[in-house]
């Protein structure tokens, strides 16, 4: 079953909430690992930045500031950086964290090699 690539709404009570930012290379770790995985999730996109949502600025909200615009996101992940994974009542950050959850969690087939090697080597 083909799914499409973007921000989803979950269809589940049980699914997952997936903290995000577009531009993100290590949110986007994560987000293959949901898809690959076909995991029911809702995207939450997190503004990080003054100005437009572009993440061009690089000018950090504040935390309280982060913690306004996006309700629920620096409980999840209290440095206030993506990504963040809430599900189940665990709230949960780091991607390589993230991506090794999500792999043993959830059905499908593995992520990460069976072997200690194979998985150092994709690491």
């Amino acid at each position: 079953a083909e799914r499409m690539a973007s921000p989803t709404t979950a269809t589940s009570p049980n699914a997952v909430t997936f903290y995000s930012a577009w531009f993100c290379p290590f949110a986007q770790r994560v987000w293959i690992a949901l898809e690959a995985k076909e995991v029911d999730y809702q995207w939450v996109e997190c503004e990080l930045y003054e100005g437009e949502r572009s993440g061009s600025s690089k000018v950090a909200l504040s935390l309280e500031e982060k913690r306004r615009r996006t309700p629920g996101f620096i409980e999840c992940c209290p440095r206030g950086l993506v990504p963040g994974i809430e599900y189940q009542g665990h709230k949960l950050y780091e991607s390589l964290a993230l991506t090794e959850f999500v792999d043993e969690s959830f059905d499908g087939p593995p992520l990460m090699p069976s072997t200690p090697a194979g998985r150092a080597r994709v690491k």
